[in-house]
């Protein structure tokens, strides 16, 4: 019997039922099957025959421990022949990982389920007082509501429970209008717009009203684009009709969101590079590459993520699972870099179809982080619509804000980070049916 095989940066041991896909936690009964359904998630993987192979003890799985003898720390009775190993798998299995998506490597310690996490008291200078109330003290409280209802098994939705979910990674996730009513019962629906207004205000973030005549003079040039031929690279890239559904995400990523957020974001002679680091038009698992990141670069060498980005196309929008799932993925990849680098805030993004949300997270308190939405606005997808840019352009200086902030905002001094959901741990939080009927708090209806 074939028990162990690695598939991006995960160990997987073969269980009663068969080997479990890390995307779908459906079971294969053996290795070809395996191959075969992981090319579905765009995985990868590579069988491990040798009992003299040594893998890292990090990587191992141990949730379903196999009781048999182990000839190394990973590695049990494995077969011999070559005709009893090809009876398992075929023989022409993939040995490249460049195409898997690798799931969260911190999914292989041995306590690693949603059920251990625990959610410190703070201590009385790292408390978050706002309107006379310790913010970080009740937040702390809605952890533990959340925490209980998974005790007594009630899965979360990635439809419904975004927050629930962000918060067992100690974000507080704050949308104007769009915050869960289980959190109002101990932050009011009240204090949380306050606190998003407050937070956006005292980092100086805020729009921006232009002047009448400046308006006016910059709607005559977009109406002068639209009419004539121009080498703009917006004006090239943007087609003269939405074509069926909109574009899929590579094309929403190479034709659209290249010409429009790039230049907002990318600054080559400060040393801020725009990067899209994972395009395809299929649904990829969980974490560690976003759609786009932004990052310092030092020379040839990259160096400090200051923000990253995911994108849904059009035709996914009402699918709340996928876009909630996508701002899940996005909130942990700026807790992480927030947490690596040290930085105080951190700038993320996403995108679904013809709408941007562009958020701020915030290393609040030793144990809280805040994930604040700046704005929500409206892309082109095709050339009439570049006057939307003018309609929102104290929305954009807003944005154009947020991430200015992020740049100038230095770094904390903690050593010590909570613990961010891993892969198997959301797996194990969220509920495995999808349901069209679920609404999504959290996601924006005009998408």
């Amino acid at each position: 019997m074939l028990p162990i095989t690695y598939t991006g940066e995960n160990i997987l041991k073969r269980k009663e039922g068969g080997f479990p896909c890390p995307a779908c936690q459906k079971y294969l009964k053996n290795g070809a099957t395996l191959k075969i359904h992981l090319k579905k998630h765009q995985l990868s993987c590579d069988f491990i025959f040798e009992s003299t192979v040594e893998i890292p003890k990090e990587l191992a799985v141990h949730d379903t421990p196999v009781s048999v003898a182990l000839k190394s720390p990973c590695v049990q009775d494995v077969p011999k022949s070559s005709a009893a190993i090809n009876s398992h798998f075929s023989a022409n299995t993939s040995n490249s990982s460049a195409d898997v998506f690798p799931l969260n490597v911190e999914v292989c310690s041995t306590d690693n389920s949603v059920l251990e996490l625990d959610f410190a008291v703070p201590i009385e200078h790292e408390r978050l007082i706002f309107e006379n109330i310790d913010v970080t003290s009740r937040f702390r409280d809605f952890q533990l509501q959340v925490k209980r209802r998974l005790n007594e098994n009630k899965h979360l939705t990635l439809e419904e429970n975004v927050q629930h979910i962000l918060a067992l990674s100690s974000i507080l996730l704050l949308k104007p209008g769009r915050t869960h009513t289980d959190i109002h019962e101990h932050i009011t629906f009240n204090q949380c717009e306050n606190l998003l207004i407050h937070i956006l205000n005292s980092n100086g973030i805020t729009g921006q009203m232009f002047p009448s005549a400046t308006k006016e003079k910059l709607e005559e040039i977009v109406h002068n684009l639209i009419e004539n031929v121009s080498n703009d690279f917006i004006s090239q890239a943007l087609p003269r009709f939405v074509i069926e559904d909109g574009p899929q995400e590579t094309e929403l990523i190479t034709r659209y969101l290249q010409a429009a957020l790039v230049p907002l974001f990318e600054n080559i002679d400060e040393h801020i590079l725009f990067r899209w680091t994972s395009i395809s038009d299929n649904e990829k698992v969980i974490m560690l590459r976003p759609d786009a990141s932004i990052n310092t670069v030092h020379g040839a060498a990259l160096d400090q993520r200051l923000g990253c980005g995911e994108v849904k196309s059009q035709y996914q929008a009402l699918n709340h699972r996928l876009t909630g799932l996508d701002l899940v993925r996005v909130a942990h990849l700026a807790k992480t870099a927030s947490d690596k680098y040290k930085a105080i805030a951190t700038f993320a993004f996403m995108v679904v179809g013809n709408h941007a949300t562009f958020y701020v997270l915030h290393r609040t308190k030793a144990n809280m982080y805040t994930m604040s939405e700046v704005e929500h606005i409206q892309l082109a997808l095709k050339l009439t619509d570049i006057p939307l840019f003018i309609a929102q352009s104290s929305k954009i200086a807003k944005i154009i804000s947020s991430f200015e902030h992020v740049l100038n905002c230095g770094n904390h001094d903690y050593d010590d980070h909570p613990p961010t959901l891993t892969d198997h741990m959301l797996f194990e939080a969220i509920h495995s049916k999808t349901s069209r009927k679920r609404k999504s708090i959290s996601s924006h209806y005009n998408h």
